[in-house]
């Protein structure tokens, strides 16, 4: 799963008092539904046009082990938020997983924007030569060179697809001095 992290405020308020004078624009209250909870998630402009309503959001609670709530997004604001320079994301906490959840609870919330079929290889697998991104399977004894499409990528794994055969190893290290067909072996780690 693809997925993007981000700090998240489960309840936002201003205080003031009477007599205060507020600056034009500036929120006083914010109404909601009573027995609904809702996350307010600040994200980047340019992450924000891959994130519509409907789509899925694990939420964590910050500094807590085990099992993430499940929730929508809600709405994302086509403006970025004038104190947060970020659009702001609502996503809808279902009322039989927010027991338990306070307003003010810091949260850790992905949200799934693509599923991707791919395998999983460590970075040091996918090679590239002019552009095109390659792995190195051992069929038989000998290497096999398999041109693959690279997917989303971390530091450390790359998630590739393409006419590879999941029942082969793909080779992690000293790939870089294979061709194809030469014959490898396999050293124990």
């Amino acid at each position: 799963h693809q997925a993007a992290i981000y700090r998240a405020a489960i309840h936002q308020h201003r205080a003031c008092a009477a007599g205060d004078r507020v600056a034009a624009g500036t929120s006083l209250m914010q109404l909601a539904r009573t027995g609904s909870l809702h996350a307010t998630i600040g994200v980047r402009a340019e992450e924000g046009v891959r994130i519509r309503r409907g789509l899925p959001a694990h939420l964590t609670v910050a500094g807590q082990s085990g099992p993430s709530i499940t929730g929508t997004v809600q709405s994302v604001q086509g403006v970025l938020n004038p104190q947060t320079h970020l659009l702001d994301v609502l996503v809808a906490i279902p009322a039989r997983s927010a027991a338990g959840l306070l307003p003010g609870l810091q949260v850790t919330v992905g949200i799934e924007v693509a599923r991707v079929d791919a395998l999983v290889v460590p970075r040091s697998a996918v090679l590239r030569d002019g552009g095109v991104a390659y792995v190195f399977q051992v069929a038989g004894g000998k290497a096999r060179r398999v041109v693959v499409r690279v997917g989303a990528e971390t530091d450390e794994v790359c998630g590739i697809s393409g006419p590879l055969d999941p029942k082969l190893k793909v080779v992690t290290q000293g790939n870089y001095e294979l061709t194809d067909g030469i014959a490898v072996r396999e050293v124990a780690q």
